[in-house]
């Protein structure tokens, strides 16, 4: 059995924030003897809900000052869980229609946005979406890290 381990972090929801909030992660897991193929998909997982956050829930492409993020990740008995909150807009990915596929022989349908939540899912076996208060929370679930 793994014993517990726990990250924490907080940073102003920017996009430089959010690469580097997405860095310490994969250091994290890495050095927490998670296998690479995996932390790489949930490193990618952060920086896209991170980015997002930062983009969307704050206006950060809007010039408005940054708010507030944390990222919580935990590693015990139950898997791998990722939460990351914030104050901002709310935004609830189920409300979120998934893409059509593209053609892989057509270029014109191979979207230019909107693959972020596809990419997310594709990393974990659960995400979920709730509100306590103020607080918007993402919470991603993996039974099994070390698959």
């Amino acid at each position: 059995m793994t014993p517990a381990r726990t990250y924490r972090r907080y940073a102003p929801a920017t996009l430089a924030q959010a690469r580097a909030l997405a860095a310490d992660v994969g250091l994290t897991l890495r050095e927490w003897g998670l296998p690479e193929h995996r932390v790489l998909g949930w490193e990618l997982a952060v920086a896209e809900m991170a980015t997002n956050l930062a983009r969307h829930a704050y206006g950060d492409e809007a010039g408005q000052p940054p708010g507030p993020m944390w990222l919580d990740v935990t590693w015990g008995a139950e898997g791998l869980c990722m939460v990351l909150a914030d104050e901002g807009e709310a935004f609830d990915p189920a409300a979120v229609p998934v893409p059509p596929a593209p053609d892989p022989a057509d270029p014109d349908s191979w979207p230019e946005s909107g693959m972020g939540l596809p990419l997310i899912r594709s990393a974990v076996d659960r995400l979920e979406y709730r509100t306590e208060g103020a607080r918007n929370l993402m919470t991603l679930f993996v039974s099994d890290p070390t698959a």
